[in-house]
């Protein structure tokens, strides 16, 4: 489960990144997956590891980019991360291996802060 491993990443850079006095006002973070990451693990992992941090139950907006593929065998469809094994796709008509191009598997596209004024 990769996802772990780069939504703790995030969450750390987003942290480290952030000044402190805007922290508090985290309304929501966005990113985009490719198709080798389970969105439900991205959002489970992004849960447990903001825990008792100021991202603690800020929502996660997922945007999911979709792989295709076309086989030589002719059979095209999108590629899910269970059709993968190390970026290895085996296409279920003809069996044919065929390696998928790494890009950007977990990105962070936005972080949205509340600027409105605050109440004393």
């Amino acid at each position: 489960m990769h996802e772990i491993s780069s939504v703790e990443t995030l969450v750390h850079e987003i942290l480290h990144h952030t000044p402190k006095d805007s922290l508090k006002n985290i309304r929501r973070v966005s990113v985009r997956i490719d198709g080798t990451f389970v969105e439900e693990a991205v959002r489970h992992s992004f849960e447990v590891l903001s825990r008792n941090t100021p991202l603690e139950g800020v929502p996660l907006a997922v945007c999911s980019v979709v792989r295709h593929v076309q086989c030589a065998c002719g059979r095209t469809g999108d590629v899910s991360p269970e059709d993968l094994v190390n970026y290895i796709f085996m296409c279920p008509s003809c069996g044919a291996l065929r390696e998928m191009k790494r890009g950007p598997e977990l990105e962070l596209l936005e972080v949205v802060f509340d600027d409105s004024p605050k109440r004393s």
